[in-house]
């Protein structure tokens, strides 16, 4: 093998994760047809090769960073040169038994599948994971996640109207911020959807849903509501849960953990270490270690069904634009 790392796809993210494999000393190579990336290869000084298959045919392992509607091809590609995969997130757009079984599918020929659910590597998810794991937070009752952010200022010089998100069918905000999902399923259990709404509100000039409410019923009967939105200034990200020794509140970009007890008094309120290149450098560390050294991945590809069951449902529910399978 020549190189350890095939990067499929060299956009904001796949870019990113092509300079953290260099700053672990992984080599790498890399396969995008656009001329733009291909240029950003170069910049990179990874190898670029003309194909996909050619790329994975010489790794041990896959990123899958393309656009997301060849993600489910790009993963079945990579099981059938045994790589070990990272997939950045949403895994897919529909639930055919070919994708539903793509973890077991990976396990039984002895390779990591992992999802690129990033915020599980955030310091303060990562603190309120432990809290609520020690039983800090005592029964939890009820939560709310919301993140709500401005479409155009997230890749300032790129149109967003002819971006991926712009989509009916492969975009907008159930299927983008799938990581909200990701992270109540992490924090607080597995979950079906109990109801969700969405709504375009014209503001954007998009086609897809720009605004979405889900309300989720986990396991332990507990409710869980997640609200996604492109279209709020300033820009907001936060989780919040109750239980029955009080409540905890973070701020995913300020790292802040604040918790409460029941009397109001603040137990803890501290801003932890870190910052987002931190979160993709762990996430690869973590990636890399879980294929040389059989580390347990932080967000495997069961993960990523899990959230991609509840955001299909959502659509559904929504009367939503579905991907032909």
């Amino acid at each position: 093998m020549v190189h350890s790392i095939a990067v499929i796809g060299l956009g904001s993210i796949g870019k990113r994760h092509v300079e953290n494999l260099c700053r672990l000393g992984v080599s790498a190579c890399a396969y995008d047809p656009d001329p733009t990336a291909q240029r950003v290869a170069q910049g990179l000084g990874v190898k670029l090769y003309r194909s996909r298959d050619a790329a994975m045919a010489e790794a041990e392992a896959v990123i899958i960073a393309s656009p997301s509607q060849y993600h489910l091809s790009d993963m079945e590609m990579a099981l059938s040169h045994g790589c070990h995969v990272l997939c950045e997130k949403p895994l897919a757009h529909v639930l055919t038994e070919e994708c539903e079984t793509l973890p077991e599918r990976f396990d039984a020929a002895g390779l990591v599948l992992a999802c690129g659910f990033n915020l599980r590597f955030n310091s303060a998810v990562v603190r309120a994971k432990k809290w609520i794991a020690e039983g800090e937070l005592g029964e939890p009752l009820w939560a709310r996640f919301i993140q709500s952010s401005y479409l155009p200022d997230w890749r300032p010089g790129t149109d967003y109207r002819k971006n991926y998100t712009a989509d009916p069918r492969s975009g907008g905000v159930i299927f983008d911020v799938i990581h909200e999902l990701d992270l109540a399923l992490y924090l607080l259990g597995s979950a079906r959807l109990e109801t969700a709404a969405a709504r375009n509100s014209g503001f954007l000039e998009i086609d897809s849903e720009d605004i979405a409410d889900l309300v989720l019923r986990h396991d332990s009967g507990l409710m869980s509501s997640v609200h996604l939105d492109y279209v709020t200034r300033p820009a907001v990200r936060i989780a919040d849960i109750a239980g029955s020794k009080g409540r905890l509140s973070i701020s995913i970009p300020d790292r802040t953990f604040t918790a409460f007890d029941i009397d109001g008094s603040v137990r803890v309120d501290s801003i932890e270490d870190g910052n987002n290149d931190d979160d993709y450098l762990a996430e690869m560390k973590n990636f890399v270690a879980a294929f040389r050294d059989k580390e347990t991945v932080v967000a495997d590809g069961y993960a990523g069904i899990d959230a991609l069951r509840i955001a299909v449902a959502a659509r559904r529910q929504c009367k939503l634009p579905e991907v032909l399978s």
